[in-house]
């Protein structure tokens, strides 16, 4: 078994008390079955309130609220009462987030936890990964396609590369990541079914090794001019409308956004593209390996960078600080996974003109007169 983790997740310590927000609220939690059985077999006080709060034909708990019935003063009262065995697997993890595929264990932080986020975003150098072999094998349920798995981590190594290359710009290094899973993408084949899988290593080392090269084609549908380019952007922020909002306060967050940029009122002329370098290369670690499951390499790539892209726009036009937004922006996606599928069934359909479009929003207006050439 092979266990993959940030560099910086064993320095994550919860605030408790201290937390400006609280990981009891606003999203649904799912009890593991263990501990189930225990809630059930309880026979002391708390049986009477595990019984009214916890949904076990479902096996979830019942929100009061929106908020967990359990929660007194920010902290848990099951804690409290029994000690951290009485929480579910789930409330005993968060933040910390596992996936499996195959013979590969990863280890992550949700950035919806304020602790997580600010840890994410104020690390000093590029974000390192930890890999070793432990004692292990997959579970039978997590068997996949090995030859692909194998390609997939390469890919993600090589997108993580480039995302981290800061002799060019993050908007440079953003639309050659989704260049780059673009054209896999072509080639990657259905389930048993990939004879062109042996020619990425190809692709890799193209997009690798010309990524600051000064003389790559120059396809003009790649730019728009300022006008255009600002509709298109309009248009990808009304895809955050269209999920279901988590947090009261978040349409509301959301409405003063496209006010301050329709008004072009900013509130920060200034950032640190080292932060949303943080950002993307997390959720291109994130998200990229899931693909050995459904073949969609580049919608997922096209999600780390459009969570990159909507984080600069608030940062840039909202009075809160990235830290927060990125927490907030956390709750949204990672909180629900109805809004989860629906982002990336959104963005799947928007296809080639997709594409497109999104590169002509990251990278400068064709009339700024600042681009870079599009090595497409």
């Amino acid at each position: 078994m092979i266990v993959r983790y940030p560099e910086y997740f064993s320095r994550f310590s919860c605030l408790a008390s201290e937390c400006p927000d609280t990981c009891c609220r606003g999203w649904e939690i799912q009890i593991d079955r263990k501990t189930l059985e225990r809630y059930k077999s309880e026979t002391g006080f708390l049986k009477e309130k595990l019984g009214r709060w916890v949904d076990f034909q479902t096996g979830s708990l019942k929100f009061q609220n929106g908020i967990c019935p359990f929660l007194e003063q920010g902290l848990c009262s099951l804690q409290k009462e029994r000690g951290e065995q009485m929480l579910c697997r789930t409330c005993r993890r968060y933040p910390r987030h596992t996936e499996e595929y195959g013979k590969r264990r990863e280890y992550s932080l949700s950035f919806s936890c304020p602790a997580a986020a600010k840890l994410l975003v104020c690390q000093d150098t590029p974000i390192r990964f930890i890999e070793k072999a432990v004692p292990g094998k997959a579970r039978p349920e997590e068997e996949v396609e090995t030859e692909l798995l194998e390609m997939l981590a390469q890919i993600r190594q090589t997108a993580i590369r480039i995302s981290q290359n800061r002799s060019v710009s993050l908007e440079w290094r953003m639309a050659v990541v989704l260049a780059m899973c673009r054209d896999i993408q072509r080639r990657m084949g259905k389930f048993e079914n990939r004879p062109r899988l042996s020619e990425i290593p190809g692709i890799l080392e193209k997009y690798e090794f010309g990524l600051d090269s000064q003389n790559p084609v120059l396809l003009e549908k790649c730019r728009f001019d300022r006008k255009e380019q600002q509709k298109k952007i309009s248009r990808w922020m009304d895809i955050l409308f269209e999920l279901r909002p988590v947090e009261r306060h978040w349409e509301r967050l959301l409405l003063q956004l496209l006010e301050n940029m329709r008004q072009e009122r900013k509130r920060k002329d200034s950032q640190k593209p080292e932060r949303y370098e943080h950002i993307l290369v997390s959720y291109l670690d994130l998200y990229l390996l899931g693909a050995v499951y459904d073949d969609d390499l580049f919608t997922k790539a096209e999600m780390a960078v459009f969570h990159c892209f909507m984080l600069q726009r608030m940062e840039t036009y909202l009075e809160e600080s990235l830290p927060k937004l990125l927490y907030l922006y956390g709750r949204e996606i990672e909180h629900s996974k109805e809004n989860l599928e629906y982002l990336e069934k959104r963005l799947a359909s928007e296809g080639q003109k997709g594409f497109w479009d999104m590169i002509g929003c990251i990278l400068p207006a064709a009339d700024d007169n600042k681009g870079e050439n599009c090595l497409i």
